[in-house]
């Protein structure tokens, strides 16, 4: 089985980013550089949070290969947390369509795509529009849990690749 890994922040981001749908530039993740946009639109704001946990750690041979690889698999079972913005009322009312977009036809298409699976009910939405002091932001919060699989394959030393011995006998 073979995929292409992509970072499940991103994968998230690529989720909202077609089902709400959001304005181009109006996610940003894990506190990089951005300007909060100043008008109406709903924006979000993606971060990891807390450690990430480490699952199921496993190595195993393929030996169909020649030469044979060694195949080490983690599964990693991430948090993030969702700031779901707006200047007018539209994050309050629109806050519910976070969990419809984790849960949609095209979530569960990018999880297959990127052997990741989201939780579809995120934990409960909390009004955090206090925490901003700018000018009457709202804001709502949620986290939602992301259990991700990484594969990794590597070449291991095969017995013809081995060189031969050199025999010296004691005199």
């Amino acid at each position: 089985m073979s995929f292409t890994p992509r970072e499940p922040i991103k994968v998230v981001a690529d989720i909202f980013a077609h089902e709400l749908p959001l304005a181009s530039g109006y996610i940003t993740l894990n506190d990089e550089k951005w300007n909060i946009p100043k008008d109406n639109s709903l924006f979000m704001a993606l971060s990891y949070i807390g450690p990430n946990k480490v699952i199921s750690n496993v190595n195993r041979p393929d030996m169909v290969n020649v030469p044979p690889q060694e195949i080490q698999e983690v599964t990693v079972l991430d948090v993030i947390q969702i700031d779901f913005m707006s200047y007018d009322g539209s994050a309050r009312s629109r806050k519910h369509e976070i969990a419809m977009a984790l849960a949609s036809y095209y979530s569960q298409q990018l999880q297959e795509q990127y052997q990741c699976q989201i939780a579809r009910i995120p934990a409960p939405i909390v009004d955090t529009s206090s925490l901003e002091a700018t000018g009457m932001l709202k804001r709502f919060t949620t986290t939602i849990s992301v259990t991700a699989l990484y594969r990794k394959n590597k070449d291991v030393a095969y017995y013809k690749t081995f060189a031969i011995p050199e025999v010296i006998p004691n005199e």
